[in-house]
């Protein structure tokens, strides 16, 4: 098979000062692309432009010389020439201490929602339902995926010594997975899937002259739901 992509990209982003203790994050990107091919040629369309504009005010609040939080609220707005705009929040708080030296304390708690459009791979090639399938099927009326993630940090640097934490709970909708069933396992079809995931995440070091040393943790929690007690796999 023989395929031809063809994208363009134009981004800029960048922080603005408004006041001592007030600012603005902003990004602004905008994207297209297009698909010649001899078999992702179904579907309802083959080019596609983006837009995508993130705005996140920030503000500090100095509580000493040694601490300060900062707390940042905004959003995203994702839209496209095919396909309906989506918002999604995000929100942070951040907590800073510096002590003496190389000396620090941070902690976090962050809220984002992202979202992405399906790719050609899943809406431009052969239904599942065609005469004679392909081993990875499309579907047009793919919806657009979107994922949720909320997050505690807490850090510590004691120069040599050095440990970070992150504790996640991420929230998947409309992700897309190619299933099949034992009747036919040489056809998969894609299907949306909602995750849930739980996360830990724990990493130490420690520095001497020449010698470091890291340890680290992780556990991964996944919870799947197909929505479609047929699916075997």
């Amino acid at each position: 098979s023989n395929h031809e992509t063809k994208s363009y990209s134009l981004a800029v982003s960048g922080y603005h000062e408004i006041q001592e203790n007030y600012g603005l994050n902003y990004n602004i990107q905008a994207t297209g692309d297009s698909i010649d091919s001899d078999t992702l040629n179904q579907g309802y369309f083959h080019s596609r432009k983006y837009l995508k504009l993130s705005i996140l005010p920030e503000h500090k609040f100095s509580l000493n010389p040694h601490e300060i939080i900062t707390l940042k609220v905004g959003g995203s707005f994702d839209d496209t020439n095919r396909d309906k705009p989506r918002f999604s929040p995000i929100a942070e708080i951040n907590w800073d201490k510096n002590k003496r030296g190389f000396n620090s304390d941070k902690a976090y708690l962050s809220y984002a929602q992202t979202t992405q459009v399906i790719g050609y791979g899943g809406i431009a090639g052969k239904l599942a339902t065609a005469s004679s399938p392909p081993l990875f099927a499309s579907d047009p009326d793919l919806k657009r995926e979107i994922s949720r993630n909320l997050e505690l940090g807490y850090s510590i640097n004691r120069g040599s010594f050095k440990f970070r934490s992150a504790v996640f709970n991420r929230w998947d909708r409309n992700l897309v997975d190619w299933v099949y069933k034992i009747t036919t396992p040489n056809a998969r079809s894609p299907k949306h899937v909602e995750i849930e995931t739980f996360g830990l995440e724990i990493i130490t070091s420690k520095k001497w002259d020449n010698f470091e040393a890291i340890s680290s943790f992780a556990f991964l929690k996944k919870n799947e739901d197909y929505k479609d007690s047929s699916i075997d796999g």
